[in-house]
């Protein structure tokens, strides 16, 4: 818009200083609005099934909220979000400790260790090519053996029947609402990471 100004206006400078200014400005705001996308995927990631446990998880998703915070603090919308983001990690994360009970269940009806599907849910954050992922596969060979697809496979189920609402009641509604009304289908437990999602963008646009 301002090149167009620039091209049609006779008295061109004010938008001249004004484009060369935006210019100057353009790559930190571009970088500052990568790294807000890559800490947002992250937050998200982490929140989810990510192979980390519990505590792990709450503290690396403390670190992205402070690195977010730090990265427009003075966007007070932005900030407000992540307070509340902050105030509801621990509900968000609460699936955590359901997952790890049933994986301490089922490593005793597989005659396992207690923590044999604790290390194999902890080898979903690796790549399948990196030396840790490799490290824990032959470990993990040494404790199921011949069962290790079948417990990987159990735990994949594990993982899909493991609602992540705060009660089973919630998780149930979350799941009926967007059948039964398409504009406020998004789950409960849901809200704060798709606020955080729309304050992201929207400090994109600023």
């Amino acid at each position: 818009m301002l090149e167009y100004r620039i091209q049609t206006t006779k008295t061109y400078l004010p938008t001249k200083q004004e484009y060369d200014l935006m210019n100057q400005n353009t790559p930190v705001r571009l970088l500052q609005s990568d790294t807000l996308r890559i800490l947002f995927d992250w937050l998200r990631e982490y929140t989810a099934f990510s192979g980390c446990g519990y505590q792990e998880s709450v503290s690396l998703c403390e670190w992205i909220l402070d690195e977010m915070a730090a990265l427009y603090p003075k966007r007070e919308n932005l900030q407000r979000q992540i307070r509340r983001f902050r105030q509801r990690l621990s509900d968000l994360l609460a699936f955590l400790p359901r997952l790890q009970r049933h994986m301490r269940d089922m490593a005793r009806q597989f005659h396992a260790e207690e923590s044999a599907f604790a290390l194999l849910y902890a080898q979903k954050a690796w790549d399948y090519h990196s030396e840790e992922y490799r490290f824990m596969e032959k470990k993990l060979y040494r404790i199921f053996g011949e069962r290790l697809p079948e417990a990987r496979e159990t735990l994949t189920e594990m993982i899909r029947h493991t609602y992540r609402a705060s009660s089973p009641d919630e998780n149930v509604n979350g799941r009926l609402r967007v059948f039964m009304n398409a504009r406020r289908g998004v789950p409960s437990w849901q809200l704060p990471l798709y606020q955080m999602f729309l304050v992201t963008i929207q400090s994109y646009n600023l």
